[in-house]
């Protein structure tokens, strides 16, 4: 059986070997600061936060009227962050997130050591799921 492997920069490839290896993508959280390339997600398998300064430190879900129905993004949290997304009137586990204009109005606060699992329930909606209760955004 050849070994597959899943990478953000390569996709799916076949290699010499056995079993699944999924190399994760790594973020830095920056500062409080807008939504923007730098500071959002991408529908990698895993992505690792890191390099954040203080729990203010933000990063951002995908629009979830950009991403397929189901799709996860999971992430560990190597310091601890906020997650909000990006999108007009998105929710993540029931709060609204952002304002009718697309704007950040609330974050999840995410402790450090946390692995998540964020999934796209509707086009204005994620459902992240931790170990114990995900908790609501605020």
């Amino acid at each position: 059986m050849p070994q597959i492997e899943i990478s953000s920069s390569k996709g799916l490839v076949q290699k010499t070997g056995e079993g699944l290896v999924l190399t994760p993508a790594t973020i830095s959280a920056p500062g409080e600061a807008a939504a923007g390339s730098t500071n959002t997600l991408t529908q990698a398998a895993m992505t690792f936060v890191s390099n954040a300064n203080d729990t203010d430190d933000r990063v951002y879900l995908p629009d979830p009227s950009d991403v397929a129905q189901g799709q996860i993004i999971r992430l560990f949290a190597v310091e601890g962050f906020e997650l909000s997304a990006k999108g007009i009137s998105t929710k993540i586990n029931g709060t609204v997130v952002t304002n009718a204009q697309g704007a950040f109005s609330k974050e999840l606060e995410v402790a450090a050591s946390s692995l998540l699992e964020c999934i796209r329930v509707s086009s204005t909606e994620w459902i992240v799921v931790k170990p114990a209760s995900a908790g609501t955004p605020d």
